[in-house]
């Protein structure tokens, strides 16, 4: 029984060295924008965009979720961040047209193996309008 014991108790200890070998961390950011708009002065994306980015570059996240960004905010985040590529579209034309939902990911961790997009609406293949 006792080298029963021992048995379970070596499994357990590799499998608790062998996870975190292979274990790695993975922080995500989600970021609300808000979308350049020209009425927009006191809190205009130009006020916004380096900070955003000081915050996106402080925090080196494993992925960074966007919302309401315009095809210049996205290119802008873009330029802004090393070793990231991203995915998205923006929801008016399926291209860049519109506000993007755009996802960024650290290239040096993943590797983008597929994406598609598909629109909360009763056709989800074909740019259109939700229930709202």
């Amino acid at each position: 029984m006792k080298i029963f014991y021992q048995f379970i108790l070596s499994i357990f200890i590799l499998f608790i060295i062998s996870s975190n070998i292979y274990s790695q961390p993975h922080s995500i950011i989600s970021y609300n924008i808000r979308y350049d708009n020209n009425w927009d002065v006191e809190n205009s994306w130009k006020m916004r965009r380096s900070k955003i980015s000081q915050i996106l570059i402080q925090y080196s996240p494993s992925i960074i979720g966007i919302q309401e960004g315009l095809l210049n905010q996205v290119q802008y985040i873009d330029s802004s961040l090393i070793n990231y590529d991203y995915v998205g579209v923006g929801r008016d034309d399926g291209i860049e047209k519109g506000e993007f939902c755009a996802i960024y990911f650290d290239t040096t961790r993943y590797v983008l193996l597929n994406n598609s997009t598909f629109w909360l609406s009763e056709t989800p293949d074909t740019i259109s309008v939700g229930w709202d």
